[in-house]
C-alpha cells in the first residue's frame, strides 16, 4: 500500500500507526515539530509538520490540541 505520513509523533499518532499497519500500510512516516523526536513506535520522524504540504497525499493529522491542530 502507499506511505501514510502521519504528523504528530506522540501517543495519538502510535495509535494511528497501529491502525494503519493493521489496515495494510507498510510505510509508514512521521513528522513531528519536537526536534528531539526521532522515531515514533518505531517509525522513523523524517521532518517538521510544515513538511506536510510537500506530500501528495496519505497524510493524517494526528495532534490532539485543538489550537495546534488548528494552526498546522
Amino acid at each position: 500500500m502507499d506511505k501514510l505520513v502521519i504528523v504528530g509523533a506522540s501517543g495519538h499518532g502510535k495509535v494511528i500507526a497501529d491502525i494503519a499497519k493493521l489496515n495494510g500500510y507498510n510505510d509508514i512516516v512521521f513528522l513531528d515539530d519536537n526536534e528531539a523526536v526521532d522515531e515514533c513506535a518505531g517509525y522513523p520522524v523524517i521532518g517538521r509538520s510544515c513538511d506536510f504540504a510537500k506530500v501528495e497525499k496519505n497524510v493524517v493529522i494526528a495532534i490532539g490540541n485543538a489550537k495546534i491542530r488548528s494552526r498546522i
